[in-house]
Parts: C-alpha cells; structure tokens; sequence
C-alpha cells in the first residue's frame, strides 16, 4: 500500500523557490485520536512542488482509510521540513496541500478546513466595511482575526491560535492588569459583555478535559505534546473561536 500527498511551495512573494531535496524516514511512529500509526516516509522537494510518500506498515489500520487523517499527518511531516528550509533561506514559506492520490490512482483534493457558522444574527452589525475599519484601526483585533486565521490552516496547533486569540478578545473588552494579563474578573467581564454560552466557557476554563481549547492551549504553552485533535474536537473549537470573535466584534461595533 502507497499513498502520494501533493502541495506547493511559495516563497512569501508567491514565487516558488529553486531548491531541491529528499528527505526520508522509516518506522515513524506518531498518536493520533484514532490510535498510533506506524509508516515509513519519503518527502521530495523539487522547486515548489512537495510529494509526500506514504507507505503504512500496518496496511490494515482504519486510520489510512480518512483522508483527513492523512492530509493532517502530511502537515505534521511538511511543517518542520519547511520551517527548517525558510530558517535556511532566510525567507518566508508557505506551502498549500492541493490532492492525495491512492494506490489505485484514484485522487481526492484537498478541502481546506472551515469554521462553521454560529447560530448569530449577523446581518444588522456586522457588516463588511465597519469590520474591515476596526481590524484596520485596531492592532489587537488585528492580532486576533490572524490567530483565527491561523488556527484554521494549523490543525494541530490551533489550541494555541484561538486560545490567545479569545485571550486578547477578553483583555480589550474585559480589561487587564498592570502586567498585561487577563485575570479571572476580567475574563467574567468579558463572558458577561459578550454573552457567551456555557459551552463557549468551559472551553476556555475546562484544563481537565482532553478536546478542550484550554486543555490543549495549555500543554502547547508549557512545552507538552496535546496529542492529536479530532476532526470533532476540531470543530467544536473552531465554532467556539469564531462565535466568540464575531460576538466581541459586534460589542465592539455598536
């Protein structure tokens, strides 16, 4: 069994770069939610074009049957390779995951990850032009939109993203202290001003329960492996992340 992941690499002009390189792995072993995965890996860079080579050791295991899953494992293999390249070069990178193809060359292209929409009436406030002029006036919104953002390209990483998103959210509309940091009563002011839902709360306050934003922000933070998100987890966070930046924005606004 063999499995092919496709991206492309851009320097931060949008040009691809001239550089070449193959970089390969055996017996790589990494957890997921769906259980650790064994394969071996071979990554081909020629210019701006990025070809992952998969082939799983244990070819029976349900994980290799999700594409998500195997989009997602490409991230973990490209992300330090392409760090490392622009640490390098001196230069910005990014890269784009375009399809996957199986062994029987069939080809499934990539969708990129989506924040569904929270059951708010949007249409009164929160209109085009007064977002783009409080992101533009506001650097600390500017900030925080960018995590948004940010959390919604990085799976694996957005705990981090959102969690300092809504921590930025909490500091400008709940307050802080001299030190900059958001204390307890700040947050609660925040929650209140905003009207955010038990949910949306416990996934900033619960740092017990593996999925939540704060769980896995936290071990992020202190240097520790959360373990994979789920694609469930996954959208839970990302609903709460933009639920709560649309509601901040929207107090903000009016």
């Amino acid at each position: 069994m063999a499995i092919d992941v496709f991206a492309e690499l851009f320097l931060s002009n949008g040009e691809k770069p001239i550089m070449s390189a193959i970089i390969q792995s055996d017996n790589v072993e990494i957890k997921f939610s769906a259980g650790t995965v064994k394969y071996n890996i071979k990554l081909e860079i020629i210019n701006g074009l990025i070809i992952a080579h998969f082939t799983p050791i244990f070819v029976n295991h349900d994980f290799w049957t999700h594409w998500d899953n195997i989009f997602e494992l490409t991230k973990i293999t490209v992300d330090p390779i392409v760090l490392a390249r622009a640490l390098h070069l001196g230069q910005g990178l990014l890269y784009n995951i375009r399809y996957g193809r199986a062994e029987d060359g069939s080809v499934v292209v990539y969708t990129p990850d989506t924040a569904t929409d929270p059951k708010i009436d949007l249409t009164s406030t929160l209109q085009a032009e007064p977002i783009i002029r409080l992101i533009a006036n506001n650097f600390r919104i500017k900030f925080a939109v960018r995590d948004f953002n940010l959390g919604l390209i990085d799976r694996k990483d957005c705990a981090f993203y959102f969690y300092r998103q809504i921590e930025t959210l909490a500091k400008i509309i709940g307050g802080e202290n001299k030190d900059g940091k958001a204390e307890q009563k700040n947050w609660d002011d925040f929650y209140n001003k905003v009207r955010a839902s038990e949910e949306e709360k416990s996934q900033l306050k619960d740092n017990e329960t593996k999925g939540t934003i704060r769980y896995s922000a936290n071990k992020l933070r202190h240097g520790n492996a959360p373990g994979s998100i789920s694609p469930q987890e996954y959208e839970i966070m990302k609903k709460t992340a933009k639920s709560l930046l649309i509601k901040s924005m929207e107090y903000l606004i009016k």
